[in-house]
């Protein structure tokens, strides 16, 4: 669906870089990596809110929910008329994420957790080609994890579009990304983004570098991390394979 050159970018003292890249229709692509690599640098260039020093925006249409969330006087209402949300999927998505009961209420006088699913309603009802979600499971319950990954595949899916999400809740990534791009480097420093991975191989690489090893519960299928230094946890890290190993 859309093709990114490779993006380079200064930020004070910190140094950024990416690999070219592609996304296919109907594909969630994870962002992965740890604190302060650039993860939210690299969307923020995708979607046109920072300018990179080489590299360009993505030129289609983008919905960007970003990681902090201004709270102003507003009420929701108001929020998403201001912003033209309005359709079967954003009403799908107010009932799923219980986000009706919120209308009259002011955006500044609402919890963290209600702030993000109104946030993410007003995101994902947008008619875009690219949705991008910066740390859309923050302040959410695992039920909401849960409906919010659903209504996520549903929009992608069914629609065509594809989506770039930066979270770093594990197991959700897993549940909804088709290929992960990677970010390593030193905090602070300096942060590189890979091209987007294979999942099996993106993940392998990003579990090793955090030390985790996941498995999938052999009777739910649901994926679990292993207590370190568990007798499953040791035979993945021998076998050098981090994610899901069957033995």
């Amino acid at each position: 669906m859309i093709k990114y050159a490779q993006i380079q970018k200064n930020f004070g003292s910190f140094a950024f870089s990416s690999e070219q890249g592609e996304v296919r229709k109907g594909e969630i692509v994870g962002l992965v990596g740890k604190n302060a690599l650039g993860k939210s640098l690299f969307v923020k260039i995708l979607a046109g809110v920072e300018k990179a020093d080489i590299g360009e925006k993505l030129t289609l249409k983008v919905s960007y929910k970003p990681q902090y969330i201004t709270a102003n006087e507003m009420t929701v209402g108001e929020y998403f008329a201001e912003n033209g949300v309005k359709g079967s999927t954003f009403e799908d998505c107010k009932k799923k994420l219980n986000v009706n009961i919120l209308m009259e209420k002011r955006l500044d006088q609402i919890s963290g957790g209600e702030l993000q699913r109104v946030a993410l309603c007003a995101a994902l009802g947008q008619d875009a080609d690219i949705y991008i979600f910066d740390e859309p499971t923050a302040f959410l319950d695992i039920e909401q994890r849960f409906e919010f990954a659903e209504l996520l595949r549903k929009v992608i899916t069914e629609k065509e579009k594809c989506a770039f999400v930066v979270d770093h809740d594990i197991v959700f990534i897993d549940a909804i990304a088709n290929r992960l791009v990677v970010f390593d480097g030193k905090s602070s420093v300096k942060g590189h983004a890979s091209a987007p991975l294979e999942k099996r191989s993106g993940m392998n690489g990003f579990l090793k570098v955090t030390g985790i090893t996941m498995r999938r519960d052999r009777e739910t299928f649901r994926p679990r991390i292993n207590k370190p230094g568990s007798a499953l946890d040791t035979e993945q890290r021998a076998a050098g394979e981090y994610f899901y190993y069957e033995g």
